[in-house]
């Protein structure tokens, strides 16, 4: 029983002894949930909110705040985002095996980092704690009810030893899942009905639907972690320490779409015009984190130094991203939006005409194309010393403390995207599009042309239909030979590629000083911290001249 719960009461001895509002939670707790990452397993603590994608844990959000609003540390210090939209890290990165304790600080204290407004999480890895050996062995297993398959595993190895002086811990994790979601999205907007009915009212001013959206999910996912802790006590009061971890997590999702465009509202449920889009986005995003630490602590009577270097590196990739549909161009169908059921509501024809252009898909025009390679770089550098000076002889009465951090940090992205409008097969159709062409021999393509035969006709278990969707792989293939025939638009391509280009260098330094003070039952902390903060930014902004002839 003892060391079943060993990491709790240490875990809450933490939590009562801290100077500042603190919740921990300890291996033994996580080991007893199913929670797959790091984010999955701070949905228990309090003040914690979870974004999630395809229902796991990824962005945290603390006190209500924003996920930017809050820090992300690994081992004390903070660690960059390999996404390139924003500086916030998705938890889901980090494996739940790999965690020993996480701290959520919810008030900060001038020795912490002061551009987190919600407060700080840091995640503690596993370090050896035993004179005797510690090995764990965990595998498990699961199944996914949507995309009907048992290939779902997840394994973790580790081993701590303690010998004499030196203490050493390995990790190694292993996470796959694959999975299938389903799921509805509606959009809204307000604007006048064009029924007589309504017209003749003095306020014709009404919600109506925008789009209707059907989406069915592929996902593939998995993650990979391993993490090392040695550290060795080199004096009787001086210890030195190297902790590393890497992490890797490929995500692969396919999604297909139905999109159901509607305009020029009768009422609430018809629509005179309505445009069905039917496409595909496939993306695989290679993410990896890595973070070392190399530090050492002196801890005499009068005084205590702690000092530390470290480094971490963020990636993302993005190879070979598309998105491609094809839609009913040019021609209008009316569509009635069926709510009898108000949680599900179904598409519906009033005409067989309108029935048969929705359903005749040799009809549907190629409607765009983006082929994205995506890389984003985030690295830190980061060097500490902090110094202790405890009040008296008693180290209960408090404390002074003051220290200097330096961290440099450099963040860029490359987006290399091709942009597409149109597709040409002969000369008469690019001439009509008023662009010349020498030679467009190819074939005609729509809908069916590239329909490897997926469909679903249960969606939600509703009996939605999506179908007709194109595959990327066939269509792939079909790119290679006929590149020459899509019509590069030479502003969006510009405009995606360019865009989202940038660099960015910034260097900060910090320092601080802070009183600590224990009075009976009150503790009393007081002090400042000085952030001096240099940043270049690089980006591009551009304007397009068009010249016409006529």
């Amino acid at each position: 029983m003892y060391g079943q719960t060993e990491g709790t009461v240490k875990a809450k001895l933490i939590e009562k002894t801290s100077i500042n509002v603190k919740n921990v939670v300890s291996y033994e707790e996580i080991e007893g949930y199913p929670d797959a990452n790091a984010a999955e397993v701070l949905q228990r603590v309090p003040g914690i909110t979870l974004q999630r994608d395809q229902g796991e844990g990824r962005y945290v959000q603390l006190r209500g705040t924003a996920p930017e609003l809050t820090n992300f540390s690994v081992n004390g210090e903070q660690i960059p985002s390999p996404e390139g939209s924003h500086r916030y890290v998705g938890l889901d990165i980090i494996s739940a095996d790999q965690i020993e304790y996480i701290e959520v600080s919810k008030v900060l204290t001038p020795d912490m980092d002061a551009d987190g407004i919600g407060g700080n999480i840091n995640i503690i890895t596993k370090k050896a704690t035993k004179d005797e050996p510690v090995t764990n062995i965990s595998i498990a297993g699961g199944y996914n009810q949507l995309a009907n398959t048992f290939d779902n595993f997840q394994g973790n190895f580790s081993q701590s030893l303690r010998h004499k002086k030196l203490g050493t811990s390995i990790n190694a994790s292993y996470y796959r899942n694959n999975s299938v979601s389903q799921n509805m999205e509606f959009t809204y907007h307000k604007l006048p009905y064009q029924d007589s009915a309504y017209q003749a009212r003095g306020n014709n001013y009404h919600i109506a639907y925008d789009e209707f959206q059907l989406r069915h999910y592929t996902v593939s996912r998995q993650r990979i972690g391993l993490s090392g802790t040695l550290d060795y006590k080199l004096f009787e009061k001086t210890t030195v320490y190297a902790n590393g971890m890497f992490n890797s997590f490929n995500d692969r999702e396919t999604r297909r779409r139905v999109l159901y465009e509607m305009e020029d509202p009768g009422n609430f449920n018809y629509y005179n015009y309505g445009g069905i889009e039917r496409d595909v986005k496939a993306r695989t995003k290679h993410q990896s984190l890595t973070t070392m630490n190399l530090g050492a602590e002196h801890d005499m009577s009068f005084l205590k130094i702690d000092a530390e270097v470290s480094y971490a590196i963020a990636r993302e990739k993005q190879p070979d991203r598309i998105e491609l549909g094809f839609e009913n161009h040019g021609q209008t169908i009316p569509l009635i939006v069926n709510d009898d059921d108000k949680d599900y509501p179904r598409i519906k024809f009033p005409s067989d005409s309108a029935l048969k252009n929705a359903t005749d898909f040799e009809t549907y025009e190629f409607n765009g194309l983006q082929l994205s390679n995506i890389n984003t770089l985030d690295e830190n550098k980061t060097y500490k010393v902090n110094f202790t000076i405890p009040l008296g002889t008693d180290k209960n009465i408090g404390n002074i403390k003051f220290g200097a951090k330096y961290r440099e940090k450099h963040k860029t992205q490359d987006d290399k995207s091709q942009v597409y409008s149109d597709y040409y097969y002969d000369d008469t159709w690019a001439r009509r599009r008023w662009y010349t062409a020498a030679d467009f021999d190819g074939p005609a393509i729509n809908a069916t042309s590239f329909s490897n035969g997926f469909s679903e006709n249960n969606l939600m278990g509703k009996h939605y239909v999506v179908d007709y969707v194109p595959d990327p792989s066939l269509f792939l293939d079909f790119y290679e030979n006929h590149a020459h025939q899509f019509y590069l638009t030479y502003e969006d391509t510009k405009y995606q590629t360019y865009g989202d280009d940038y660099k960015a260098w910034e260097k900060i330094f910090a320092y601080y000083a802070m009183v600590n003070l224990n009075v009976g039952k009150f503790n009393i902390i007081g002090g400042a911290r000085f952030t001096l903060t240099n940043a270049k930014y690089q980006g591009y902004d551009f304007s397009f001249r068009r010249k016409c002839k006529i």
